[in-house]
């Protein structure tokens, strides 16, 4: 048969060596062996005993199921998605905000918060997270920006942000649901990357347990569960759940697949039996992994683990300690960290994550879940085995010792492409663009094509967003400025993927002639 996908992904999974990307299950290792013995005997459709997962019976299969999610996750009611988080964020922006509603914003949020405000044609106020040197990265918002921002605009119907981000990092919004209902908001979180974060004391709480109105998480990235799936969670009484209904039904497909639906039933299942367990068996290899990394040369595995220090020390020392650990400044101490994500730094600062991250996929079957600049980040979750961090750390180090010899010669004119401009100048100006239209308005603008090399001063007719992890750096109707046109410009030649640019680099801007 001519089936060049179904080939494809036979060729991935027999030449793969070790998966640190999602989905969760780690190509099945992490699934039941009656799950897959049925898999094909469950692809069945509504009948009159496997209920309606638009209209369930309150006594119905998928009513239980959803009910026995909300018990283990902590939350008032939760809802089964099959079209990924991205519905689920649809649905709860656009069940509480309405068109010209003030919207607060991160302005790190997946492009799905983006789309959402632009369909009901909300009014964004942009929350800017804090800025880590060492990995050249953004960490998290504080809660003081949050309150700050909150108290700003109190006319704002809803504060949506990212717990955790794709680096893992966690902001503090303890209290801040409460300052939200006092203001008449919802606290929107997308917690994409936090399903398992529930299931063991030993990592950051859920924001469920800290008062989020309403939450999204996706359980194919951390969790057992296959890709497409995710949750729906509603924590709070204000939430009118027929809007959220009329929204999944819009957003979700007429016909979900009930081996989807079954397998959030069984990753809930199994974190809820055996989630304490399995997650503190996975922060044990990680903290074996992370002892076999410290002799590297040129990788080192990122570790904002001072903030308990610090937040035991008084005031006055706190800013000295944010300047002195390893010699360079820290998140903002406020934030938490997932343990369970890796992002791994490249130190020398000649070879990109880009690189470093090709590298590890064509000469050691080692597949990461994306790369920037200066890291590359690895999803581990509890269906990890021991041997895919050892395969990791064997990888690194033979990737080191070729660094420091000067034998990476295959990939040294990508390797060395230079950034022209740091990564913290680029985030200080792309996230407070200049806006000319809201982005609503550009959909009916004439456009025209032209290489990102040439957009200074043009205006975006569509986001541009580095994929994963799917941040966009600007949005339709916001002008383009130089240090966005390098910075692309640089992602582009060190072989990173950008949502909006073609395959040579040209992208679509407002033609104003």
């Amino acid at each position: 048969m001519n089936t060049p996908l179904y080939y494809a992904l036979k060729e991935h999974a027999d030449r793969s060596q070790a998966s640190f990307h999602m989905p969760g299950h780690k190509s099945g290792y992490g699934l039941d062996e009656d799950f897959y013995k049925n898999i094909f005997r469950i692809d069945l459709t509504e009948l009159a005993d496997t209920d309606n997962l638009h209209a369930p019976d309150s006594d119905g299969a998928v009513n239980l199921a959803q009910k026995l999610a909300a018990e283990a996750f902590g939350s008032l009611e939760t809802r089964f998605l099959v079209n990924g988080s991205t519905c689920g964020i649809y649905a709860a922006i656009m069940a509480t905000c309405c068109k010209g509603d003030t919207i607060i914003v991160s302005r790190d949020c997946h492009k799905s918060v983006f789309a959402a405000i632009n369909f009901i044609e909300a009014e964004p106020i942009y929350m800017l997270p804090e800025y880590d040197e060492r990995a050249e990265i953004c960490t998290a918002l504080t809660k003081e920006t949050i309150v700050a921002t909150i108290k700003g605009h109190p006319e704002a119907r809803a504060v949506v942000v990212t717990r955790p981000t794709y680096y893992g990092y966690c902001c503090d919004i303890e209290g801040v649901a409460e300052l939200a209902e006092r203001y008449g908001m919802f606290l929107i979180v997308d917690e994409a990357h936090g399903a398992h974060l529930n299931f063991s004391r030993l990592l950051p709480e859920s924001a469920l347990k800290l008062g989020a109105h309403m939450c999204v998480q996706s359980a194919h990235k951390t969790l057992p569960a296959l890709t497409q799936t995710a949750y729906l969670h509603i924590n709070s009484n204000r939430v009118e759940k027929r809007k959220v209904e009329h929204y999944l039904r819009l957003f979700q497909t007429s016909s979900p697949s009930y081996i989807l639906m079954s397998s959030l039933d069984i990753a809930r299942a199994i974190m809820q039996e055996k989630g304490e367990l399995l997650i503190g068996e996975l922060l044990h290899k990680i903290g074996e992994f992370k002892k076999q990394a410290l002799g590297l040369k040129s990788f080192t595995v990122l570790e904002p683990n001072s903030f308990s220090e610090i937040n035991n020390k008084s005031n006055n020392d706190r800013e000295h300690t944010k300047k002195s650990i390893s010699g360079l400044p820290i998140c903002d101490y406020s934030c938490g960290f997932d343990s369970t994500r890796l992002v791994i730094t490249i130190t020398n600062k000649q070879f990109s994550g880009y690189t470093i991250d090709r590298i590890l996929r064509e000469k050691y079957g080692v597949w990461v879940e994306m790369s920037d600049e200066r890291n590359i980040v690895c999803i581990a979750t509890v269906y990890n085995k021991s041997e895919d961090f050892g395969i990791l750390a064997s990888a690194l180090y033979e990737v080191d010792k070729s660094i420091n010899s000067g034998m990476l010669d295959s990939y040294s004119m990508e390797a060395r492409v230079g950034k022209k401009q740091s990564v913290k100048e680029l985030l200080k100006t792309v996230f407070v663009m200049d806006a000319v239209f809201k982005p609503y308005e550009v959909l009916n603008k004439k456009r025209k094509t032209i290489n990102i090399k040439d957009c200074e001063g043009e205006i975006a007719a569509e986001m541009l967003v580095p994929f994963p992890p799917g941040i966009p750096l600007v949005m339709p109707g916001e002008k383009i400025s130089i240090q966005l046109v390098n910075y692309l410009s640089d992602v582009n030649n060190m072989g990173g993927a950008v949502m909006g640019l073609d395959k040579n680099g040209n992208t679509s801007v407002v033609s104003m002639g």
